[in-house]
């Protein structure tokens, strides 16, 4: 269990002598669910209707907001090609989950944090290959738990109006 110990930093455990990790938390902004979110959990669906509000919510908490458009994504390149536009990524950095991993740290030291990613057209995507949009969302997933593990925010949202229920 992670708990406070004060001056923005969190540790791993209960009891201060069994502390296994410290993190320094920069900042964080609890984005309220309602009215944004359908749901609380991953992956995070927001209304296109709630996008303005959660653009005015973002600014005046200092969060820096960052769109994709995945509409036209057939291959995790493609996905990727689109975060690179984005995201401060290394020009080293190939088109790959695995290179986009390797760049962590630089891309992590070029955001201005706590940051949320709006990906656009999850359902196109959807609809024209499944494997790539799972993929899309796991790695994305894991992508703002490594940056919640180093201190940082990282909230990644679906735009749409419903999973397509």
């Amino acid at each position: 269990m992670w708990r406070d110990v004060g001056e923005g930093a969190v540790a791993l455990c209960e009891a201060p002598a069994c502390v296994q990790a410290v993190v320094v938390v920069k900042k964080r902004v609890d984005v309220p669910a309602a009215p944004f979110f359908k749901d609380r959990t991953q992956p995070l669906l927001i209304q296109t209707s709630a996008l303005d509000r959660l653009r005015t919510f973002a600014r005046a908490e200092g969060m820096t907001m960052r769109n994709v458009d995945i509409a036209s994504a057939g291959s995790a390149m493609d996905v990727i090609v689109g975060l690179k536009a984005v995201l401060p990524v290394p020009a080293w950095c190939g088109s790959s989950w695995d290179s986009f991993d390797d760049a962590f740290e630089e891309i992590r030291s070029g955001l201005k944090f706590p940051e949320i990613l709006v990906l656009w057209g999850g359902l196109t995507c959807w609809s024209r290959n499944q494997h790539v949009f799972l993929q899309t969302v796991l790695m994305l997933a894991t992508l703002s738990d490594a940056f919640s593990s180093a201190g940082d925010q990282f909230t990644v949202v679906y735009a749409a109006d419903s999973w397509g229920d």
